[in-house]
């Protein structure tokens, strides 16, 4: 069951946790992202933090598994969760399946921050 909080306040822990993972605070990043699991059990955005803190440290494999089996299965149509799946498929040394991935957000979500995040991965 979902607690009752305001957007506001999942917004700020939310920014907390992008803090910690900023920093390689990368325990400390779980511990506030698995709360926001707990308050938006179908959202995709805690997963997507949670595999930010991974490649903040050099795990793509796990960043790619918490997008794939959590993020996207919230969310299949999440192109804020498809866009860190191609940096992670990016950084795992997948170029070709990275610029799939980038390219097919970047052009369906022109305008969105998404879209302009893929643009920006993209370049070398």
């Amino acid at each position: 069951m979902a607690v009752d909080i305001s957007s506001e306040w999942v917004r700020r822990i939310g920014e907390v946790g992008f803090l910690a993972a900023g920093h390689g605070q990368v325990e400390a990043a779980h511990r506030i992202f698995d709360g926001l699991v707990a308050i938006r059990p179908d959202s995709e955005y805690p997963w997507i933090g949670k595999a930010i803190a991974e490649l903040q440290v050099g795990r793509e494999t796990e960043a790619l598994r918490l997008l794939r089996d959590e993020a996207i299965k919230r969310n299949p149509h999440s192109p804020e969760a498809q866009v860190f799946v191609g940096l992670a498929l990016k950084r795992a040394g997948r170029g070709s399946e990275a610029e799939a991935t980038l390219q097919a957000v970047s052009k369906a979500h022109p305008e969105q921050a998404a879209g302009q995040m893929a643009k920006a991965f993209l370049e070398p």
